[in-house]
């Protein structure tokens, strides 16, 4: 076979394949993905709601218990509103951390269920340890 007819075998068997795979819709033919302008579109207008949650440091005893507070701050344009959350734990005086600690995860899970997104830590006030945490919550406006 000379070069000629080899050269134009191939590229009828090219053509052949490239039109088959066409018609199969095996052959992927570059497009634009649609998925991401999608989403670069909705993060351009997307508007959030924030919230955060503040442990409170003074925990209540009594009759051998403790109870830890949570603070949940929710942000809108026209000010804030807070919620409490608390758990209370066997032990007085010595379960105080573990009180606030629980009553801090509970307020993370509550917002979690709700669809709130951790999105940073920060500090809000020094109280008498130096730095008070907070930690930021977004969720998409409904």
């Amino acid at each position: 076979m000379n070069k000629k007819m080899y050269l134009l075998t191939t590229a009828l068997t090219m053509v052949a394949g490239l039109l088959g795979g066409l018609m199969l819709n095996r052959v992927q033919v570059m497009q634009p993905v649609q998925a991401q302008v999608a989403e670069e579109n909705q993060t351009a207008v997307r508007k959030w709601e924030h919230c955060s949650v503040l442990p409170v440091n003074s925990v209540s005893q009594s009759a051998g218990k403790a109870t830890g507070t949570a603070l949940i701050s929710y942000v809108s344009g026209g000010g804030y509103r807070t919620e409490k959350v608390e758990a209370t734990v066997d032990g007085g005086v010595s379960a105080m951390n573990l009180a606030t600690s629980n009553a801090l995860a509970k307020a993370v899970s509550k917002l979690g269920d709700e669809g709130w997104e951790m999105v940073g830590e920060g500090t809000l006030l020094p109280d008498s340890s130096g730095n008070q945490k907070v930690l930021y919550f977004r969720r998409s406006k409904k």
